[in-house]
C-alpha cells in the first residue's frame, strides 16, 4: 500500500489523522532547528507588528510547519490530478478491449434496455421534468461554505440504502453508489427479464469513480449485485477507471465484439455521488463549488445509469421490443487556438455531430432531440446551441435540447452514461433519433446517434 493512500483515503478520519501526524512531525523537526537559530530580529519585528511575546512564540513555532504541510497538500493534489488512475487490483478483471474501428452502420449495436436515476427521478421522470424546466438542486443544509451558508446540491431521495444496511441519511460515496447500482440493475432486469435470465454469466463493464479505491468499488458492486434482481446469475466484472475511460469510447470498443458474437449481452454501468460534506470541504474552501459568489463552480449531485447492449442480429433473433440502436460514437479534438476573446474554438462540435449522423445514416431532419452534458454555466450551452443552429437549423434549441445537469447538478463519473440513457429514453418516447453530445471534456467533443427500433 502506498504511503500517499493515507493522505487521499476516502475515509475523512484517516485523511485527518495522516495530515495531523505530518504537521506534528514537521513541528517537532522545526522546534529542533530553532535551537540553532538567532531569533532576536524576528521577535523584534513581530513586536513592532503588535504581537506579544506569547503570540510571537506561537507564530514562530507553528507558522512554518503549517505552511510546509499546506505546500505538501497542494503538491500531492497536483500530482494526483496529473497521474493516471490506478489499474484494477483484481487480476480476474480483464481490461476492456482496445477501441476498434467503427461498426458497419448496416449492423449497429442494439440497446436492449436502459436505465437512469438522477435527483429528478428515473429516466422517464428526468426527461419530462427537464423538458418542463424543473430544477432539482437547492441550498443543502448538510453542506456549508466557510461563512456557514448552505451550498446548492441535489440528492436522490429514494434509494434502497436501508436494504443494504446503510443509514438512510448517509452521504458517503462508497455507500450511495451501490444503492444507485441496485436501482439501475433492477430496472434493466425488469425491462428484459427473459434475456437477463438466458445467460449463466453476464459481462459487466463498470465506470469506476476516481475517488473510490478499487477494493471499495468491488465490494460495493458485489453488494449491489447480491441485492438486485440479477442475484441468481454470475457476473464477469471489468472495472474501467473513469479518469481514462468514458462511455463513448467503451461503446465503440464493445460494439464489434457484441455484433459479431451470438447469445451474448453486456451491461455498461456507472454511478457516482458528489454530495458527501466531508469530501466537499476542500472544493468549497477552494471556491470550486457553485454559490452566488462562485457562479462558475460545479453543483454537487449524484446519479447512475446503465445500458444492456446486444448485437443487432441477436436482438432481432430474440424479437426484442422497445429497443434502440446506437451508432458509432464520434470524437473530435478541440482546436488549440482560443481566439482573441479567449473563448474555445467551437468548430469541432459540429464536426462530431455531423460525423455521428453520417455514421448512423440519420439525416438532420430526422433528429428529434439533442441531449448535452452542459450544466448551469453559459459557456457550454452556447457551444451546443451554436452547433445546433449550424448542423440542425430546423430543430428548436429551446424545446429540443435536453441538459439535465443544468437542472440537477453534476453526475460525476456517471455523466456520460446518464446522457446516453436519456438519449435512448428520448428516442423511444418520441419515435425519432436522438443525438447525445459531449462538450465537458476540455480537449475533445463527442457525439453519437441513438435510434428507436421500428416495430
Amino acid at each position: 500500500m502506498k504511503l500517499s493512500a493515507f493522505f487521499t483515503s476516502p475515509n475523512p478520519v484517516v485523511r485527518a489523522g495522516a495530515w495531523l501526524l505530518t504537521f506534528l512531525l514537521l513541528a517537532l523537526f522545526w522546534v529542533m532547528l530553532l535551537r540553532f537559530m538567532s531569533l532576536d530580529g524576528v521577535f523584534s519585528s513581530l513586536g513592532k507588528a503588535g504581537l506579544g511575546d506569547t503570540q510571537a512564540i506561537m507564530v514562530i513555532t507553528l507558522l512554518p510547519p503549517l505552511a510546509t504541510a499546506f505546500l505538501c497538500w497542494t503538491g500531492l493534489r497536483a500530482l494526483r490530478s496529473g497521474d493516471p488512475a490506478p489499474a484494477t487490483a483484481d487480476a480476474k478483471l480483464a481490461p476492456v478491449a482496445v477501441p476498434a474501428p467503427a461498426v458497419d452502420p448496416s449492423e449497429p449495436l442494439s440497446i436492449a434496455a436502459w436505465s437512469a436515476i438522477t435527483p429528478l427521478g428515473d429516466a422517464g421522470a428526468t426527461l419530462s421534468r427537464c423538458l418542463a424546466g424543473e430544477k432539482a438542486f437547492k441550498p443543502d443544509s448538510a453542506i456549508r461554505n466557510e461563512e456557514g451558508h448552505p451550498v446548492h446540491a441535489a440528492t436522490i431521495q429514494d434509494l434502497p440504502l436501508e436494504a443494504l444496511g446503510f443509514p438512510l441519511a448517509t452521504r458517503s460515496r462508497g455507500e450511495r453508489v451501490p444503492a444507485m447500482l441496485v436501482t439501475v440493475l433492477d430496472s434493466l432486469f425488469n425491462q428484459q427479464e427473459k434475456l437477463a435470465r438466458s445467460s449463466v454469466s453476464t459481462k459487466v463493464y463498470l465506470l469506476q469513480p476516481e475517488a473510490l479505491p478499487s477494493e471499495v468499488t468491488l465490494q460495493g458492486f458485489a453488494m449491489a449485485w447480491a441485492h438486485s434482481s440479477w442475484r441468481h446469475s454470475k457476473y464477469e466484472l471489468h472495472l474501467l477507471p473513469a479518469a481514462t475511460s468514458d462511455a463513448y469510447v467503451t461503446v465503440n470498443s464493445l460494439a464489434p465484439h457484441l455484433v459479431a458474437g451470438r447469445g451474448q449481452h453486456a451491461l455498461l454501468l456507472a454511478a457516482d455521488s458528489l454530495v458527501d460534506p466531508d469530501e466537499l470541504r476542500v472544493p468549497v474552501a477552494l471556491q470550486e463549488v457553485f454559490s452566488n459568489s462562485v457562479p462558475e463552480g460545479f453543483v454537487p449531485a449524484e446519479g447512475g445509469a446503465g445500458l444492456m447492449l446486444v448485437g443487432g442480429a441477436y436482438a432481432r433473433e430474440w424479437n426484442l421490443v422497445g429497443t434502440c440502436s446506437i451508432g458509432a460514437a464520434q470524437a473530435q479534438q478541440r482546436a488549440a487556438d482560443r481566439g482573441a476573446a479567449g473563448k474555445a474554438n467551437c468548430s469541432t462540435l459540429p464536426d462530431s455531430m455531423t460525423a455521428a449522423m453520417v455514421a448512423a445514416r440519420a439525416p438532420a431532419g430526422e433528429i428529434g432531440m439533442v441531449v448535452s452534458d452542459t450544466d448551469h454555466r453559459l459557456s457550454g450551452s452556447v457551444e451546443v446551441i451554436r452547433a445546433m443552429e449550424q448542423v440542425l437549423p430546423e430543430l428548436d434549441v429551446l424545446s429540443r435540447r435536453l441538459a439535465p445537469m443544468a437542472l440537477a447538478g453534476s453526475f460525476g463519473a456517471a455523466s456520460d452514461l446518464i446522457h446516453l440513457a436519456l438519449a435512448a429514453e428520448a428516442a423511444s418516447a418520441n419515435g425519432q433519433p436522438s443525438l447525445a453530445v459531449n462538450v465537458s471534456h476540455v480537449r475533445k467533443t463527442g457525439a453519437v446517434v441513438i435510434t428507436p427500433s421500428i416495430a
